[in-house]
């Protein structure tokens, strides 16, 4: 109260203000990497659908021409290798096959990794998809591949 017997208004005083801060900030420190995390396992989904999408165009050019192409442009897309999936994220080639029973007359194997200072740059997993219908993940990390996509969520 002040000596004409009002209450005085008064605001936050700073250490009221610093505690605030820390709160924020141990919570931001905690909630924003399992979020990232969260976006980095969900958009990773891009990658694999620009393979299905791929894999769709070489069926359509394998029925038509009777083999298929290593060149991603004779299906229609800019580049040989395609950088457009929906957000850039990935990028996706067709990779020479190297055996001799799997060339690209009677097989194919597309491939996806994050492109460079993407939202996706720091994803340790590349995916594989073969004309056979195999699907792979390599985990650059540990330098192993594993059999599907299932278990990468």
């Amino acid at each position: 109260m002040s000596n004409n017997g009002e209450k005085r208004n008064r605001g936050f005083t700073l250490i009221e203000v610093l505690v605030a801060l820390v709160i924020v900030s141990i919570l931001l420190t905690v909630v924003l990497p399992t979020y990232r995390g969260y976006v980095q396992r969900a958009t990773r989904t891009e990658g694999i659908n620009g393979l299905s999408q791929i894999a769709a165009m070489q069926e359509t050019w394998f029925t038509q021409n009777r083999t298929y192409t290593a060149d991603l442009r004779e299906l229609g897309l800019t580049n040989e290798i395609w950088n457009n999936t929906t957000d850039g994220n990935y990028r996706i080639r067709v990779m020479t096959p190297v055996s001799p029973t799997c060339e690209i007359t009677n097989c194919y194997v597309l491939y996806t990794t994050p492109n460079t200072g993407s939202a996706q740059t720091d994803d340790p997993f590349d995916f594989e998809l073969r004309s056979n219908g195999v699907r792979r993940t390599f985990n650059r990390i540990s330098s192993t591949w594993q059999a599907g996509w299932d278990h990468i969520n």
